[in-house]
This record gives C-alpha cells, structure tokens and sequence, in this order.
C-alpha cells in the first residue's frame, strides 16, 4: 500500500496544487510502520506566520515608533515620529509628529504649521477609528501642557475646542499659552464623536470635566467642532470611552480625584450606574454601549467591575493576594477583558507583575511566564480576540542586568497555552525579523498580529510589523 500527504506547496494552489498533489501520489514510498517503543516526534506549534508586514514610513520621516493600531479596520496603525517640515532634510528633534499607517496609503505624517513645529511638542495617538480617525493628545514640554487633537485623512491635524481655545475664536491654536489641558482618549466608530476630559491647569486638586466633542463636516476638507461638558452634580468628572455608534459614554465622576465612582452617560445624559467600593471607573463600554468593564477599590483590594446595561455591578475579584494592576483591552461584548495583577511584592520596585484573561463564563486566567514569574516581574496582556479565546502581550524583566531574561512577545491561546512569537517565527522559517518583544494588538478573528521587535528597514520605517498567523 501506498500512502501519500498533500500540503500545499509555496505558491501553488488550485488545479496546480491538484497535479502535484496526483505526481506525489505516483511516487510516493511505502508506509513503514514505527516502532511502537519509540517515542514520536515532538508536534509543531498550532500556528505558523504566513507573512509580514512591515510598518515603513516615508523620505520626511526619522525614527517613528508605531503605538497603537486597529487591524479591524483595514490594518491601521498610528505613531509617532521626528518629521522633516520644510523637506531640506533637517529634522527638529524636540517635535514629534503623529502618523497614520495603512497598508493601501502607506504613512501619512500629520502635517501641522512652522510656529507649531518649532514649540516642542510631542502627538501622543490614543485611538483609531473605522474610518481613519486619529485621536490624541499633544504634549507640551516647555509649557508643560497638553492639548487633546484629531487628525483625518479630509480635515488633517486640528486642536479640539478648550473653554479659552477654540476654532474662530481669533487665537491662534498653534501656539501657547493656554491655562486649559485636555485628552482626548476614545473615537467612535465613525469619526464623529470624541470624549475626553479638559481641566483648567494639570494638578489632581483642580476639577476635572469629562467632555465630549462632535465633528461635523462642513465641506470636503473642514470641520466644525462642537464641544460640551458631561452633565454630573460632581466637581471631578472623566470621559474614557465611548460606544462603536457614540451614544453611550463611561468614565467616572466624584467630589474629589480619591472618590470617584464609575459614571456612564446615554446620549449626553447620566445613567444609572452601582458604586461600588470606595471608588470605581468605568475604562471600557462594549460596542453596542450596554456593558462597561472597569476597577475599583473594595476591602483594600483592586478588583475587576462588570456594570451591566441597567447600572448593576458584577464584582470580579482576583485570586489571593492579587491586585489588578492595570486594564488594557476589552472585547466587543464586554465579556472578557485583560490586562495585568499584581502581588505587590515588596522586595521588587513594582511589585510581580502577571498578564491575566478574565471572561465572564470562566473568572480570571493568570497567564504562565514560561515558567520564570519571578524573573518576569513586569508582564502584561495588551488585547484579545473578539470571543476571549486568544490573547497577546508580553512578559518582560523590570531591568536586563543580572542574567535577566529579554522581554518577549506571546500569544496565548484557551486551547494551546503560551508560544512565544520568536518560536513561531523561526518554525515558520522567517529571520526578518529575528524577535519581537511586544504585542499589542490583534484582530478579531485572532490571525493578525501587530508587533514590535528588528525587522530590517531603514531609519524611516517603525520597528513594528503585522504578522498573519496561518493554523498549522
């Protein structure tokens, strides 16, 4: 008996692939049966990298660092970089532009005036929307300020409205002073609604309001931008996020910063929403606005918040003698959500830190380190798949002396455990890059990848690639 296993081969495929498939066929060897003592070869890894993407820049562009990406929305990616304004290849190296990456478009810098490109600042992305949206802030060193801002592919780079800084008001918007500051943090899905928060000066003790900012085309390239604060009774109110269609909006609201407890606002107006512990928030809302998932403060102990689409507060505590550290990402629905616990281990700067899943079936997940927790003392889970089953991030040392370990990229899979993108990249045979070390975005469907490590490029590309995983 013959027997034969048809893969396809390089870029064969269709009635090619069936021909070689049959020549296999005619040639193939004898099945010679293993001996049962003999132990079988160790299985290769479930998935294999089929390609990578990297994330180029463009001549006016130096040294960028992607940061954030959308790969749900046609692969886009946003930085930013040193930018060469007047095209004489002299670079400012005290202002850093945004950009925004596509695979269709390339980079796009985001252009802003001379007077503004000479006052130090840095573009800070925060988030992209469905349809190329960048929004952020601007981080003024010498003024020590921050201005919230957008950037589209119509209306290019513009500030956000402040109470004494506004689009037709006469003043300039690029330049300082200003005694406002404002972030912009969340973009729905269409562009058009923004939420942030705006505070007349940059200490804790001076109220804080959670604001929302409505962009309506007027023309092929301009935009007016409506801005308005967030209804609350309470002096200290912040905007975190905000719903695929813009009608649902959460963050959080108290009389001071210490006693805030998570606030939700439905169409522009407060919602209820459970207290929960001596103060709560509320970092993310589900895509169709009818959960948030947040922190709080209860007994002493971080623990993880679910507020349902009527206010009531699902309380998620973690294991024993863990605190959540940080939340980074949620899914759609609101039903899991990762991030980072801590033991707060007190003989390490930080703490030990440790990546965890959390999904509302199935309770926390503490994510294995490759069996060095206590090597790995700041690690995180950055994003997760659309149905919680797989997650990326990375576990990294809190200093590289002393025979710590390098800071390496995973994904983490319910059914496959942790693999480290190194290891699929060289099962998959690639070298370029050799290693990546971060995570931090995947797709829906979790065969995409955004990370960040060498690949080879020249000092105008990013260091990030996106990697499209191939199940093996």
């Amino acid at each position: 008996m013959r027997s034969f296993q048809c893969r396809r081969v390089g870029s064969l495929g269709g009635a090619k692939s069936v021909l070689w498939c049959m020549a296999l066929a005619l040639f193939a060897s004898p099945v010679i049966a293993q001996d049962p003592g003999k132990p079988k070869p160790p299985p290769g890894p479930p998935y294999l990298i089929s390609s990578v993407t990297l994330v180029d820049g463009t001549a006016s562009m130096l040294n960028p660092t992607a940061t954030i990406a959308n790969l749900d929305a046609g692969d886009l990616v946003a930085g930013l970089t040193l930018w060469d304004e007047q095209g004489d290849g002299i670079f400012f190296i005290e202002t850093r532009v945004g950009f925004l990456w596509s695979p269709v478009d390339g980079a796009r810098p985001f252009e802003i005036s001379e007077s503004l490109y000479f006052n130090a600042n840095r573009h800070i992305p925060e988030e992209i929307s469905a349809t190329s949206t960048v929004v952020g802030w601007d981080l003024f060193s010498a003024q020590i300020a921050q201005l919230p801002f957008m950037w589209s592919p119509a209306a290019g780079f513009t500030f956000l409205s402040l109470p004494d800084l506004r689009p037709g008001s006469g003043r300039p918007l690029d330049r300082q002073p200003t005694s406002w500051n404002g972030f912009a943090r969340a973009v729905s899905d269409d562009g058009l609604t923004i939420v942030g928060t705006t505070q007349e000066g940059i200490f804790n003790n001076v109220p804080s309001f959670a604001t929302v900012w409505d962009i309506v085309p007027t023309g092929p390239s301009n935009t007016r931008i409506l801005r308005e604060e967030l209804p609350t009774p309470e002096s200290f109110s912040n905007a975190w996020d905000v719903s695929a269609d813009g009608a649902v909006i959460v963050g959080d609201a108290g009389p001071t910063v210490a006693g805030q407890q998570a606030a939700r606002w439905v169409n522009r107006f407060p919602a209820p929403m459970a207290p929960v512990g001596d103060s709560s928030t509320a970092r993310f809302v589900s895509s169709d606005g009818s959960a948030a998932v947040g922190t709080a403060i209860l007994a002493g102990q971080e623990v993880l918040v679910r507020w349902d689409a009527n206010g009531g507060a699902l309380i998620a505590a973690p294991p024993a003698g863990l605190d959540v550290e940080v939340l980074h990402a949620i899914n759609p629905t609101a039903t899991a959500a990762v991030g980072a616990l801590n033991d707060n281990d007190p003989t390490e700067p930080f703490g030990n830190w440790a990546p965890f899943l959390w999904t509302l079936d199935d309770g926390f997940t503490v994510i294995p380190e490759f069996g060095r927790e206590q090597d790995f003392e700041l690690s995180e889970a950055l994003d997760v798949s659309d149905d919680g089953t797989h997650v990326v991030g990375w576990v990294r040392p809190d200093s590289s002396f002393n025979g710590d370990p390098p800071t390496l990229g995973f994904l983490w899979t319910a059914s496959d455990g942790l693999l480290a993108i190194d290891d699929l990249l060289v099962a998959s045979g690639i070298t370029d890059p050799s290693f990546i070390f971060r995570v931090s975005a995947i797709s829906g469907d979790g065969l995409r990848l955004f990370g960040t490590g060498d690949p080879s490029g020249d000092p105008s590309d990013t260091n990030s690639v996106i990697l499209d995983l191939s199940p093996n």
